[in-house]
């Protein structure tokens, strides 16, 4: 049986409305998922105040007021998991578009972490999942399908995999997921490479997101040699002005006077 309730998030009430259904209806949610989105095409100096609220609402404080609301009754159950859709771009540096989103979703996963040190002992986990680019309609209701048809297609994921791999992780009580090899390589890299240094390839991975920051840097050419048991498919070869390519296990450009970076490993290789 599948019961449901239409609200909006980004009403202050919404989310109490939402316990007050199940409650009313005698469901005892075991398993919480917060999977509400929202996205603001456009420049933050171009978008009005009330829209950031409504997009800092939906992301942010109505997920805290519903896991606050729920919490209570999987206490006293002794027992519960919280499942929070984050992103990638948790890890990413912020992006030109939507200058909200990467800092909302750190946030979200910081909040998580929170979560599972509190009430982890007490029978309570939360799963802050981070997905990559998924095919779904949200980038086009929201005003980016532009960008989203821009990226490569080897990046871009199923949905059906990546709410899968979100699934057994929460009920596995797994304090993050980021579904897919290609995105746990890339949230891998995201963790021990230079900020600065991502603008090399960031205009290839994310067309539009870092277009506009990247006109205004100066790019300085690199190697990158990546651990043996991380492997690239041949999907990744990449082909953008500075003509940086994947081959085999490293990463470099085409530059004879390029940098080196060294990325830790334990198996002696690369």
């Amino acid at each position: 049986k599948v019961d449901f309730m239409s609200s909006d998030l980004s009403e202050k009430e919404a989310p109490k409305q939402l316990y007050d259904f199940c409650k009313n209806k005698g469901y005892q949610i075991e398993i919480l998922v917060n999977n509400a989105g929202f996205a603001i095409p456009g420049s933050f100096d171009q978008t009005p105040m009330d829209e950031e609220e409504r997009f800092i609402r939906v992301l942010g404080i109505a997920v805290i007021s519903l896991c606050k609301q729920f919490i209570h009754d999987m206490l006293e159950r002794g027992q519960g998991r919280i499942m929070i859709i984050s992103s990638v771009a948790a890890f990413a540096p912020p992006s030109s578009i939507q200058t909200l989103y990467g800092p909302i979703k750190t946030f979200m996963n910081r909040f998580s972490e929170g979560l599972n040190l509190n009430y982890n002992h007490k029978g309570i986990t939360s799963t802050a999942v981070c997905p990559g680019y998924t095919i779904t309609n949200f980038h086009t209701a929201s005003g980016v399908q532009n960008e989203m048809d821009s990226v490569p297609s080897f990046m871009k994921k199923e949905a059906k995999q990546v709410a899968e791999e979100a699934v057994k992780a929460t009920l596995k009580g797994k304090k993050i997921c980021v579904p897919s090899i290609t995105f746990k390589v890339i949230v891998f890299l995201l963790k021990i490479i230079p900020h600065g240094l991502f603008s090399l390839v960031s205009g290839f991975l994310a067309p539009g997101r870092y277009q506009k920051i990247i006109e205004n840097y100066y790019f300085i050419p690199v190697t990158i040699r990546v651990p043996a048991q991380f492997f690239f498919t041949p999907e990744c070869q990449l082909e953008t002005s500075l003509k940086p390519t994947f081959k085999k296990n490293v990463f470099h450009s085409d530059s004879e006077n390029s940098d080196i970076i060294e990325i830790p490993h334990s198996s002696g290789q690369e």
